[in-house]
């Protein structure tokens, strides 16, 4: 192997290091930013409410859950959810 090829080798691993790195922080800030208080939503009372019945406190446990299957939620009031947490790219 030249110079030129060993540079090569190193120049890829490097990058490949970078990428996976730039990717575990992009993943981290993403679930960070889903930590947040099921207020901060803004949504109606009743549907905070009726959330807060079935056990849900933080954004992050919306996202993680098939909210059709929760009693109560129809579909105005899953719509509602949806738009909300559009706002921070989750669904």
């Amino acid at each position: 192997m030249n110079n030129d090829e060993i540079m090569y080798m190193e120049m890829a691993k490097i990058k490949d290091f970078l990428l996976k790195t730039v990717d575990n922080y992009q993943n981290y800030i993403k679930k960070s930013s889903l930590d947040l208080p099921l207020e901060c939503l803004c949504l109606s009372k009743q549907t905070l409410n009726l959330l807060r019945k079935h056990g849900f406190r933080r954004v992050f446990e919306l996202s993680a859950t098939d909210l059709t299957k929760i009693k109560g939620l129809g579909d105005d009031r899953l719509r509602e959810i949806a738009d909300r947490m559009a706002v921070f790219d989750v669904m």
